[in-house]
């Protein structure tokens, strides 16, 4: 099997494990060894394990070299997708013309802009101050872009089309879909990504609307639910618990 290939052996053959990674992987410390020795694992198992964060994709090929995953990835929320060999295949930019106009709803609403770019091409804006200016300016944002994500005092903004699960119907468009994709997340952004797969799962820190679109929700992240509910894919007649 080469690297371009969809895996079709192991185990967990035509399965792709999708997994975001700050706060349903990653805590504050960063992916404890567990968690990194499963997704190994499942990929040798013959499992896709593919990534899918806000994260710049070198973080993400990091992450993943540490785990031998050898797969896909998705980044910037689903504005850049990468295929198994590690080449560019799908990005989704935010215009110059929609830069200048954030630019101008931000200083409008006091906030902070920060575009984050790779090539030289602007894939998302973060926009930085209060959470009730952010609000309103997110109300005000140019046409073509939304909000993916926000957290207390940061809101993050994409090409209007751009989700990770638009990520997944780009790889779906490059691959086929595969037999079974499940879905690990805990935020506003891996709701898309949700709605594709077939089967979802939602850690409790995950906003009330993410987890009802969720199968089921697994414990906190401290427990490391996510190296757990993949072992027991892995081996499925061992106790997930």
């Amino acid at each position: 099997m080469t690297s371009q290939q969809a895996p079709t052996d192991g185990g967990l053959q035509g399965t792709w494990l999708a997994v975001d990674v700050d706060g349903t992987i990653a805590d504050g410390h960063g992916v404890p060894w567990l968690t990194r020795q499963v997704l190994g694992s499942a990929r040798k198992a013959g499992a896709w394990v593919i990534l899918a964060s806000g994260r710049r994709p070198s973080y993400l090929r990091a992450l993943a070299a540490t785990c031998r995953l050898e797969s896909p990835l998705v980044a910037l929320d689903g504005a850049w997708v990468e295929d198994a060999s590690g080449v560019l295949f799908s990005r989704t930019t935010i215009s110059a013309t929609q830069l200048d106009a954030l630019e101008r709803v931000a200083w409008h609403y006091g906030l902070q802009v920060f575009p984050v770019t790779e090539q030289d091409r602007c894939l998302k804006v973060l926009l930085v101050g209060e959470a009730d200016a952010s609000s309103a300016a997110v109300a005000s944002l140019p046409m073509g872009t939304r909000a993916v994500n926000r957290f207390l005092r940061q809101t993050e903004i994409v090409a209007e089309r751009v989700s990770k699960g638009y990520g997944f119907l780009r790889l779906f468009e490059r691959y086929g879909r595969p037999r079974r994709m499940v879905a690990f997340g805990n935020d506003w952004n891996d709701r898309e990504m949700f709605e594709v797969a077939d089967t979802a799962y939602a850690l409790p820190s995950a906003p009330p609307a993410v987890q009802a679109l969720a199968d089921a929700v697994l414990e906190p992240i401290a427990t490391q639910p996510v190296a757990r509910m993949v072992d027991h894919l892995i081996h499925p007649l061992k106790d997930p618990s």
